[in-house]
C-alpha cells in the first residue's frame, strides 16, 4: 500500500450512497466474467459502493478470486481492450490491480487475488459486517462526509483519520491486531545470508527480517530490515513462503539476490540489544547452502522447504504454513 504522504493535495469526492452502484457492478461483472470465464472462482462487489446506505467515493471496487494468480497474465490484453488498465501489484503484494478510467475519472477498480491470499477473508467479512449493521454504516458515513468537508483537497489527511477509525473497527471485529513480519532469503553463489544468534546460551540461525512499520509495504520492510541487520544491498525477486502463526503473526519470506556490500550489523535494534545485554549475540554471515540440513535454522519448516525448492528452482512457490506458537517456542 502506498504511504499516505503520497496522497497529499490529491482531490477526491465522497457522495451519499447511490443505488445505481449495484447495477454498475453487475454491468462490469458481466464483462469481466466474459474475460475470465472459468478461471474466475467468484466476482465480488466490495468496498463502500457494495454496502447499501454507505457514503463513499463513486468508484466501483470489484474482487476477482482465482486459483492461481498466474492465470491473469494471458488475459491482460483482453482486459486492456475492454478498458481495464493494468497497474500490477499496486495495492498489495501477491494481488493484481486494474483500473477503468475516462477523462481522468476513475469508474472502476479491479482487484485480482489468489483465493488463499491472506487479505481475501478480511475484505469479504468486513463488507458483510457493514451490510448487517446499518448503525455502523451510518456512523462511518458521517465520519467520511465530515472528513471530506474538512480536508477537501488533501486525500492523505482524509485517509489518515478514516484509516484510524477503520483499524479500530477491525480490531473489534477480528480481535488482536495482526503483526506482519517481512523476511529476506538472500542467496549468492551457493551461499545464503543468515543471522547467527546466541540467546541465553542457545545457539541457532534465523533469516534476516522484522516487523512492517506504518505506511510501509512488505517489500519496503524487507529492504529496510536487510539494511539494518546486514548492511547489504539486495534485490527482491519473488515471494517464497507465507508463514502463519496462531498468535496473529504472519511472516512473508522473499527470495532476494545479493547486489553489494559486506555483511555487518547496521543501525537496527540488534546492535543496541548486544550493547545492553551479554546474553544476546547477532552476527550476519554467509553460510553454505549445502550445509543447511545440519544447521539449526528457524523456522525449521521454512529451512526444509527452501532445501527442497532449491532443487526445482522454486517451481512450487509460494507455499503457506500454519504453525502453533507453542510448538515453535518449544524448539527454541
Amino acid at each position: 500500500m502506498k504511504p499516505l504522504s503520497t496522497y497529499k493535495n490529491r482531490k477526491y469526492e465522497v457522495v451519499p450512497y447511490d443505488p445505481i452502484w449495484s447495477r454498475q457492478f453487475a454491468e462490469q461483472a458481466k464483462i469481466l466474467k466474459s474475460i475470465f470465464a472459468d478461471t474466475a472462482i467468484s466476482i465480488e462487489h466490495i468496498g463502500s459502493t457494495a454496502v447499501p446506505g454507505l457514503a463513499g467515493k463513486p468508484t466501483i471496487d470489484i474482487l476477482i478470486l482465482v486459483d492461481d494468480i498466474s492465470v491473469v497474465d494471458p488475459l491482460k490484453e483482453q482486459m486492456e481492450i475492454a478498458g481495464y488498465h493494468a497497474l500490477g501489484e499496486y495495492v498489495t503484494e501477491g494481488a493484481l490491480f486494474f483500473v477503468k478510467e475516462s477523462d481522468n475519472v476513475r469508474y472502476c477498480n479491479i482487484h485480482v487475488f489468489q483465493k488463499d491470499h491472506p487479505h481475501v477473508k478480511e475484505m469479504l467479512q468486513l463488507r458483510d459486517y457493514f451490510r448487517a449493521r446499518p448503525e455502523v454504516v451510518s456512523e462511518y458515513s458521517k465520519l467520511k462526509t465530515e472528513l471530506a468537508m474538512k480536508h477537501p483537497n488533501d486525500y492523505g489527511e482524509y485517509r489518515k483519520y478514516k484509516d484510524e477509525w477503520m483499524n479500530n473497527l477491525k480490531q473489534q471485529i477480528f480481535g488482536k491486531s495482526k503483526r506482519i513480519r517481512a523476511v529476506a532469503v538472500i542467496i549468492n553463489n551457493g551461499k545464503i545470508l543468515l543471522m547467527h544468534r546466541i540467546n541465553n546460551g542457545k545457539e541457532y540461525y534465523v533469516f534476516p527480517g522484522g516487523g512492517v512499520e506504518n505506511e510501509e509495504t512488505i517489500e519496503q520492510a524487507v529492504l529496510r530490515e536487510v539494511q539494518e541487520e546486514t548492511s547489504l544491498e539486495v534485490k527482491i525477486e519473488k515471494l517464497l513462503y507465507h508463514h502463519i502463526l496462531d498468535d496473529n503473526t504472519e511472516q512473508f519470506f522473499y527470495l532476494c539476490r545479493y547486489v553489494s556490500g559486506e555483511p555487518k550489523l547496521g543501525n537496527g535494534n540488534e546492535a543496541q540489544d548486544m550493547k545492553e545485554s551479554n546474553a544476546n549475540f547477532y552476527n550476519p554471515a554467509w553460510c553454505e547452502i549445502k550445509g543447511l540440513p545440519q544447521l539449526l535454522l528457524y523456522p525449521l519448516e521454512i529451512r526444509d522447504w527452501f532445501i527442497e525448492d532449491m532443487k526445482t528452482n522454486f517451481e512450487n512457490i509460494p507455499r503457506e504454513a500454519r504453525i502453533k506458537v507453542l510448538e515453535l517456542r518449544q524448539t527454541l
